[in-house]
């Protein structure tokens, strides 16, 4: 999707964005825990591409994920959770 909303921005636009945001905060903040916070349309662009990029979240041995398609929508429910296992 090109189009963008009147007055608004194209879908493409916010992603290449957020992609940039995202390599200055990895860049800068390379051992820090960063909070990142926006809405809905933020938060899929940022997951478009932390998911495709060169940064791959990472997953930890016995990780568990869910993700539910309901309708034709992928939601993410848990992501490299490691709740039950005994420390």
């Amino acid at each position: 999707m090109t189009d963008s909303a009147p007055e608004g921005e194209s879908l493409q636009c916010l992603v290449s964005r957020i992609s940039d945001v995202l390599r200055f905060v990895f860049a800068q903040h390379r051992d820090d825990i960063v909070v990142l916070v926006g809405d809905g349309e933020i938060n899929h662009a940022q997951l478009s591409q932390l998911l495709t990029a060169p940064w791959l979240p990472a997953q930890d041995a016995c990780s568990t994920n869910k993700t539910d398609i309901v309708s034709g929508r992928t939601r993410i429910r848990r992501m490299n959770e490691t709740l039950y296992v005994a420390l």
